[in-house]
Parts: structure tokens; C-alpha cells; sequence
């Protein structure tokens, strides 16, 4: 998988933009996929995308804090 599929992957899931469950800006999103893409255990699966989540959330918590 591609960085540009597995963003476009988890785009479906949390974009605010019409993703299933809308909790990230576009920045938030590239960012943490990236972050987790770079990862050696790379497999763009779901538990990937749930790492992605995570980050997402933490972003968000520090933004909150900043």
C-alpha cells in the first residue's frame, strides 16, 4: 500500500469532510498518516488506522492545551 492509498483509506474514515466518523482536518489527517507510514511494522490495516486515530486525538489535546 501506498502512502497516498493508506491516506486516502483513512481520509474515509475520520475526515471531516464525509468520512464515517468526523474527527480530523486535512492537516491532522497527512500528519499522522505519515507519522505511522514511516513505521517499520507498516501494513496499512486497520490497526494501523487506529494508530492513526490515536494521533489524531493527541493532536487535538494539545492544540486544546496550546
Amino acid at each position: 500500500m501506498t502512502g497516498f492509498q493508506f491516506f486516502t483509506y483513512c481520509k474515509s474514515f475520520y475526515s471531516l469532510d464525509g468520512g464515517i466518523y468526523p474527527i480530523a482536518s486535512e492537516k491532522h489527517l497527512r500528519r499522522a498518516c505519515h507519522t505511522i507510514y514511516k513505521l517499520k511494522n507498516f501494513h496499512g490495516d486497520t490497526v494501523d488506522r487506529e494508530k492513526v486515530r490515536a494521533l489524531i486525538e493527541a493532536y487535538q489535546l494539545l492544540e486544546e492545551f496550546n
